[in-house]
């Protein structure tokens, strides 16, 4: 882990540019990938996974970080956003 103090100019500019815009912060907080086949078997177009703590079920931690695994063989278009499926076609995987 780098200090703030010790990034560069360059890497301050762009942290500081992140920060200030929540619409960027939250782009690079969200892992999105897209797969030929369901990783996980359960027939569903999207699965959405954020950080839970194994040792209080309950708990999560609300730091915005988001992994969302879109899969183009899925049984389900009604639960997927319009936004989602433009992305999975720009993909070449429709």
């Amino acid at each position: 882990m780098v200090l703030l103090q010790e990034l560069d100019l360059i890497d301050r500019f762009l942290f500081d540019e992140v920060m200030e815009a929540p619409e960027v912060h939250q782009a690079v907080l969200e892992i999105i990938m897209i797969t030929p086949y369901d990783l996980f078997g359960y027939g569903k177009y999207q699965y959405t996974f954020q950080p839970v703590c194994k040792g209080a079920p309950g708990l999560q931690l609300e730091d915005g970080t988001k992994q969302i695994f879109l899969n183009t063989k899925g049984r389900n278009p009604e639960d997927v956003s319009e936004e989602k499926k433009e992305e999975k076609k720009g993909a070449g995987r429709n």
